[in-house]
């Protein structure tokens, strides 16, 4: 009730959905599996670019077929030697 209450008292200053947007983030089922999709995408890319490493692939090739940064390339690069030595 305080909550509805709140509401009520703040509606006269702003418009009930904007305050509701403010208190609590909208969930959109969209765009959820949007992200959860483009992090899979990533995450395979990443997985393949370790396999390419690996085999000693050249970086900038790794970067073309991946469709890493040549930056992420070479941090995955990194984190192999820093298992490699481990």
């Amino acid at each position: 009730m305080i909550f509805i209450d709140l509401i009520d008292a703040i509606s006269g200053i702003l418009k009930r959905r904007k305050v509701a947007n403010m208190l609590c983030a909208e969930y959109s089922y969209k765009m959820d599996i949007a992200v959860k999709k483009e992090e899979a995408a990533e995450d395979k890319a990443e997985e393949i670019a370790t396999k390419m490493l690996s085999k000693e692939y050249p970086t900038t090739e790794i970067s073309e077929m991946t469709g890493l940064t040549l930056e992420q390339i070479l941090e995955l690069q990194k984190k192999i030697t820093v298992q490699a030595q481990s």
